[in-house]
């Protein structure tokens, strides 16, 4: 085929394929819920009370529904049948929700929190009394996953009565991670003479100080000292910094929480990066929020916004903050070491939002997303980078940055508009990350594209044999046929590579034969993950995307493919 066809046609093909990624149509809904208890005697249940049931029909007496799987979904989104969990065992939901990781797949956060929100009934039976509550665990997953007001509603929807010491706990630490400090201490307060322990003590302790109470904090420290004097240098660390005490340094081994990072916070003073680093959504998301400088907090609302935790929008906001902030006159887009610090990032994306030369604001935005890549926050940059590529539009000025400007698009969800780019690529039919787009959204590649962009994914890839084994993967999970010459010239000794569980693929395996489809989706999302990225083994992925459309989550599955592809190609 000649470039020019290849590329009018993968122009109207990719203008055709875009579909919304949380859109569930193929789902079937849900109808009108059942009674789960009886009825309360009145006039016309009276006469049927203690009536024996019809012949032929056995009575069976249902319990309450759970509170621990109440619907937690926001106004107006929808929800997934209520029946996905039946016969999975609780023991097996419980230990999914446990092992549910970060992550920074827009398209697995989707569905996984799609997937927990939803109300339905769940497997019967208690929690064990010395592990965490279901609801906990739900609670837990969610925060991971970002949806920091899911997780609350899904602790407020439980009587605070029922939810033990540790669920009062992570439901205060959920509004200091959403800077509600207020709402923070009155739980603490309102906990504070039932849970007699060291950490209520010192959240106590942290609520004076934000409060401005100092004298009485300090008191109540000297108390504690007292009656448990095992020390925690950590907590003292963070009210000497509070105290405004010089030379305090925070152990950047230590896990923060998001009660400790709104106290580190009120001393103004930054965190070492090693630590924003691995913090997980709820704790970036209260030292992102909080009132310290914005430049310090730029590092930790990246990480945020990365995970979930915080909308692509709150970021650009805070960037624009920081750079009203800074006095210092922003360098030139065209210095290659500006996308090495987080302000210089904000300089760059404020940059590309001026009206001025398209030619400098082009370079702000590929220097923008090139650094976020690195930075591992590349999502949520593509989100703030799509309207301003629009408005820039094709053209001369885009020439180059055509490739990277395609790749944003297509990861921020605007497949359509990237047909547009298209005739700016040097060569589209030869584009990897093209040609598997088009094989997700059904329209397949012929042998010279799949053969063209084997032989670019061998010249340009860091790794070539993984990129090109999950190029081959990904194509044939959506139907394009392998020549025989492709799979003999690819063909090559096995490589050693992360292995999950054998426990969570016999789960899965036995969630698909039994049609459990709430247990099969929450194994294959498990099974998927790489630390906070995706997994690029094709054995994994194929395993996972099969698992999702057997569920009837094909929409999802073809948005996880596409995060994939982004990440890798």
């Amino acid at each position: 085929m000649r470039l020019g066809a290849a590329s009018t046609v993968l122009t109207l093909a990719l203008a055709l394929v875009a579909q919304p990624v949380l859109a569930q149509d193929e789902e079937p809904q849900p109808g009108p819920p059942l009674r789960l208890v009886a009825p309360p005697p009145d006039s016309d249940h009276e006469s049927a009370q203690g009536a024996p049931p019809p012949a032929g029909i056995s009575a069976t007496t249902l319990e309450p529904p759970d509170l621990s799987w109440g619907d937690a979904l926001g106004k107006g989104e929808a929800a997934l049948p209520r029946d996905l969990w039946l016969g999975t065992p609780r023991a097996i939901l419980r230990a999914l929700l446990g092992q549910l990781g970060p992550s920074a797949s827009p398209a697995l956060r989707a569905v996984a929190q799609r997937l927990l929100l939803s109300g339905g009934a769940i497997p019967r039976g208690g929690d064990p009394a010395a592990g965490p509550s279901l609801a906990l665990l739900r609670a837990q997953a969610l925060a991971r996953l970002g949806a920091l007001s899911g997780a609350a509603t899904v602790l407020d929807n439980v009587p605070a009565a029922k939810l033990g010491d540790a669920a009062l706990r992570f439901r205060i630490e959920l509004a200091f991670a959403a800077n509600n400090i207020a709402d923070a201490c009155q739980r603490v307060a309102a906990g504070l003479t039932e849970h007699a322990n060291v950490w209520w003590d010192e959240a106590n302790i942290a609520c004076d100080l934000l409060s401005g109470a100092r004298e009485k904090a300090a008191l109540s420290r000297d108390i504690l000292h007292d009656r448990d004097p095992a020390a925690d240098p950590q907590f003292d660390a963070l009210i000497a910094a509070t105290d405004g005490a010089r030379g305090v340094k925070l152990d950047r081994r230590v896990v923060l929480t998001p009660l400790r990072a709104t106290l580190w916070a009120s001393s103004k003073r930054p965190l070492p990066v090693e630590m924003i680093a691995t913090m997980d959504a709820p704790t970036a998301a209260a030292y992102a929020g909080s009132g310290a400088p914005a430049a310090i907090r730029l590092s930790a609302a990246e990480r945020a916004a990365a995970l979930g935790g915080w909308p692509p929008e709150r970021l650009a906001e805070l960037y624009g903050k920081a750079g009203l902030e800074d006095p210092t006159p922003a360098a030139s887009p065209y210095d290659q070491r500006l996308g090495e610090t987080p302000l210089g990032r904000a300089q760059l994306f404020a940059t590309a939002q001026q009206n001025g030369d398209p030619a400098r604001r082009v370079e702000a935005l590929v220097q923008f997303l090139r650094a976020a890549q690195l930075h591992d926050f590349y999502f949520v940059a593509a989100r703030l980078a799509a309207p301003i590529i629009l408005a820039i539009g094709p053209g001369g000025a885009t020439k180059e940055a055509a490739p990277s400007f395609t790749r944003a698009l297509i990861a921020a969800d605007h497949t359509r508009d990237a047909a547009a780019w298209l005739p700016l690529l040097d060569a589209p039919a030869a584009d990897p990350l093209v040609t598997v787009v088009h094989a997700i959204e059904g329209v397949h590649p012929d042998d010279a594209a799949v053969g063209e962009s084997l032989a670019t994914l061998a010249l340009h890839a860091k790794d070539p044999r993984r990129a090109i084994g999950l190029y081959l993967a990904l194509i044939s999970a959506y139907g394009v046929p392998l020549p025989a010459s492709v799979l003999a010239n690819e063909m090559g000794p096995a490589r050693p590579g992360p292995v999950p569980s054998a426990a969570l693929w016999l789960d899965l395996r036995q969630a698909a034969t039994a049609h459990r489809r709430g247990e099969l989706v929450l194994a294959g999302l498990i099974m998927v993950q790489d630390g906070v990225g995706l997994t690029t083994e094709p054995f994994r992925l194929l395993e996972v995307l099969a698992a999702l459309r057997a569920a009837g989550f094909d929409v999802e599955a073809r948005a996880l493919a596409r995060d994939l592809a982004v990440a890798v190609l």
